[in-house]
């Protein structure tokens, strides 16, 4: 009987090239500014073309100026990464996509007060007993 480990990798041994490819595409863009990196929408290589994808038009105009710098970063990335050694692209499209990128938004997580500030106070130094009863005033007052 195979375990799970073997199963994944051999469903996922014929989709590995694309995985790697993808993989090296963020890499790039994760080198970039975090003010560049929020500009883009998305981004693809097609037909030897990165293909990127940005929000506006004044986005546009500052990103063609910085199309050299995102092939040295692949030129880089290349060199120093076995794996990003077939991501090619000779030259950069810069487009206006007006469609909104999925933004993940993080989850507060608010937790209910779970103690009823019943506790034994055994300490014997006076002011590690005057914290410990304020603590059990402040959960008292919560609940």
């Amino acid at each position: 009987m195979k375990n799970a480990k073997s199963i994944v990798s051999h469903t996922l041994k014929p989709f590995e090239p694309k995985l790697n490819k993808m993989k090296c595409q963020r890499k790039i863009f994760d080198m970039l500014p975090k003010s560049v990196n929020n500009w883009i929408n998305y981004f693809y290589i097609r037909d030897d073309i990165l293909y990127v994808a940005v929000y506006s038009q004044a986005f546009k105009a500052d990103l063609v100026h910085k199309k050299d710098m995102l092939i040295e970063f692949a030129n880089m990335l290349r060199t120093h990464d076995t794996n990003c050694i077939d991501l090619t692209f000779s030259y950069v499209n810069v487009f206006v996509s007006r469609e909104k990128r999925e933004v993940e938004k993080q989850q507060v997580v608010v937790y209910e007060e779970r103690a009823d500030g019943e506790f034994e106070n055994l300490a014997k130094n006076e002011k590690i007993h005057q914290v410990l009863e304020e603590i059990r005033q402040v959960i008292k007052e919560t609940v």
